[in-house]
């Protein structure tokens, strides 16, 4: 008996989440017995039902929980992990993570694995601190009134006129956290436009600056997170990934660019917001959150949660509107000419000359890669489709039928699913296409393509930078991922090829993207744009004229009246059947129970009908979707308790979804 309560005494009970579906609670832990000191944070292996699994420590309970003790006998934990924890702030954010976005704790701290704090063994040395630079105080930009401004906690907007001044204030944001030994996170949209940040700063902070991102290495990652940790001044520049990092005297966080919709995660959960996981953090460590736009979204103005400041003065209009109808007229005005049936308009064609002639270089951005949109059967029209995936098959220039989502490799004997016939055709426009083309028209200059297909790797990415930075590229051609490269001086003008895809989408929203991109390439400093177009008489580019200004009236009021947000909440509910009629009717009778309980709790809402998605994710089995909008701009308690019911039935919910078609 002796022996029991002395083996009692040196054990301790934890809290542990289980990387796993656990339970009614989504913020579930269980309760386990370890015979060492275990800290918050570590990383275990627990049994869990007849298996073993991973989990996370979350918290120590006392040792006077002694009606646990009487009527339950605790499992042991298996064994512990000491090269990897996470920290406090980790475990928090994580935790608040899981609550905003209906995911269970363990689901969302797995995404916190490959950021975890890596632990310093006795026989291990500390790296020294990087040496700590004097930089002079002789700004002259605005960050002095911003950080007066932000003092009290406030979050604060700035849209940028003037992209000079705006590096300015980065500047100065970095070097007031350096002389004062704290951390300034900058967030980037995606990873071209973060590498390239990176190495801008690094060429005047040096060691005192580090880049995470979701493509980098183990090895990568790991020697970031070490810089993190053991630096006491730091300046981590990153996707939306490094706000899941372990972050010590984090001070200030800046998110450039915050109206790109890559801050969305989309593709795994949990489907969190990284603007919104920016404001969480910037609680958690009592840290001045600013974000940057050239425009931003009608959400962030609308919500009026922030400080505006505007910074310079708005440039003269340097776009060029060209209707491709023209380009195909062989009759102008009495004036015969001969149609041109190019993607690149003769407007363009010149416009690219000139530029290779004052030793500039040419970006032309394309919406998709491959050589067209989609792929369809000459004789019965049916489009061919990824037999994973399910999205439209792209023809690439070796003839190969292949989807570019999820890479599958392209079949060789390829056929249409419905006649079987091998005569397809491409239809569309895509990156492969254009530099066809461009090849054709300018043999002799150096064309480079700029897809997923041809940057895969970081390294990939730091090599056309340094070649672009050189100027020994001609002409890129490449999808939305060379937006970054159009802060460079060396890019002369800009072409956006068949602008009227942007906007084609049913999506709710489709005409801000659009306009989110053709307002950010038309306020850069250096270049000229060229857009073209089918449609110059659209909503999209008539709005250009005053940059979206009688647009955003417009669009307030559509949103007021078919709740939108910031008026209201989008979910998006979605679930695969096996069956066709079970669909139908299971989905019906949740949206009905939806319905009714959202009535109780007189909420106003509108739900849509259940339906299938229009871009579709599956081949095999049947999804059915359903959309909530509601009214409230927070979640009640009783809704998160409906919405984890329905994910317990294996309802999948995404919250502020980027996409509801």
């Amino acid at each position: 008996m002796k022996e029991e309560e002395s083996i009692r005494k040196e054990q301790e009970t934890v809290e542990v989440a289980p990387l796993t579906l656990v339970g009614k609670n989504p913020l579930v832990t269980l309760s386990y017995t370890t015979p060492r000191t275990c800290v918050p944070g570590t990383i275990v292996n627990v049994p869990l039902r007849k298996k073993n699994t991973i989990g996370v420590v979350i918290k120590k309970t006392e040792e006077t929980n002694s009606k646990i003790k009487r009527f339950f006998v605790l499992k042991k934990i298996n064994s512990i992990d000491n090269k990897k924890s996470l920290t406090k702030e980790q475990i928090l954010l994580a935790q608040k993570i899981a609550q905003e976005y209906i995911t269970p704790l363990g689901l969302t701290l797995k995404i916190f694995f490959p950021l975890a704090q890596t632990m310093q063994r006795k026989e291990e040395k500390k790296e020294p601190n990087a040496e700590t630079k004097k930089f002079p105080d002789n700004s002259t930009s605005k960050w002095k009134e911003i950080k007066k401004q932000t003092k009290k906690g406030r979050c604060c907007l700035i849209i940028d006129q003037d992209t000079n001044q705006w590096n300015h204030i980065i500047k100065d944001a970095c070097k007031d956290a350096l002389k004062n030994k704290k951390t300034l996170l900058l967030c980037q949209p995606d990873t071209m436009e973060a590498t390239l940040k990176h190495k801008d700063l690094k060429e005047i902070f040096g060691s005192h600056v580090t880049i995470i991102h979701g493509e980098q290495t183990q090895k990568q990652r790991k020697g970031a997170i070490q810089k993190i940790t053991q630096n006491d001044g730091i300046i981590i520049v990153g996707t939306r990934t490094a706000l899941l990092a372990p972050i010590k005297n984090l001070s200030t966080i800046i998110l450039e660019n915050e109206e790109r919709h890559t801050y969305k995660q989309w593709d795994r959960t949990p489907r969190y917001d990284g603007r919104t996981v920016a404001k969480i953090l910037a609680d958690i460590h009592g840290a001045k959150l600013i974000t940057h736009s050239r425009f931003p979204r009608q959400e962030t103005l609308l919500k009026k949660e922030k400080l505006i400041l505007t910074i310079g003065k708005e440039q003269k209009n340097k776009d060029t509107i060209i209707d491709m109808r023209k380009e195909r007229w062989k009759d102008i005005n009495g004036i015969k000419q001969k149609p041109n049936y190019s993607p690149i308009s003769k407007a363009l064609h010149q416009a690219i000359t000139n530029t290779l002639t004052h030793k500039k270089e040419a970006l032309i951005i394309v919406k998709q890669g491959g050589m067209g949109s989609f792929t369809i059967c000459k004789e019965c029209k049916t489009v061919l489709r990824c037999k994973k995936c399910d999205k439209p098959l792209t023809k690439t220039k070796e003839y190969a039928y292949m989807c570019i989502t999820c890479k599958t490799p392209p079949d060789p004997l390829i056929a249409c699913s419905k006649c079987n016939k091998t005569q397809l055709q491409s239809v569309g426009i895509g990156t492969e296409k254009i530099e066809q083309e461009i090849k054709r028209q300018f043999p002799r200059s150096t064309i480079l393509r700029a897809d997923k297909t041809t940057i895969k790797k970081t390294q990939e990415r730091e090599k056309l930078i340094e070649k672009v930075k050189k100027n020994k590229i001609s002409i890129i051609v490449g999808t939305e991922m060379t937006m970054g490269l159009t802060t460079l001086p060396n890019i002369g003008i800009i072409g956006i090829i068949d602008f009227d895809k942007w906007s084609a989408s049913p999506e709710w929203n489709a005409d801000e993207k659009a306009l989110t991109i053709a307002i950010t390439l038309k306020k850069m400093p250096h270049q000229k744009l060229c857009i073209q177009t089918y449609q110059p008489e659209s909503t999209v580019i008539t709005a250009l004229s005053d940059t979206g200004q009688q647009w955003r009236k417009e669009d307030e009021e559509s949103r007021k009246d078919m709740l939108y947000p910031p008026f209201a909440r989008l979910i998006k509910m979605s679930k695969v059947f096996t069956k066709k009629s079970t669909a139908q009717k299971e989905s019906e009778k949740t949206c009905d129970t939806i319905k009714k309980t959202l009535i109780e709790q007189k909420m106003i809402h509108k739900v849509s009908p259940p339906r299938e998605p229009i871009m579709k994710k599956r081949q095999k089995g049947i999804t059915m979707e359903i959309i909530l909008r509601l009214k409230q701009d927070k979640f009640t308690q009783e809704t998160k308790d409906l919405l984890w019911t329905y994910y317990k039935k294996q309802w999948s919910i995404d919250v502020d979804p980027e996409q509801t078609i």
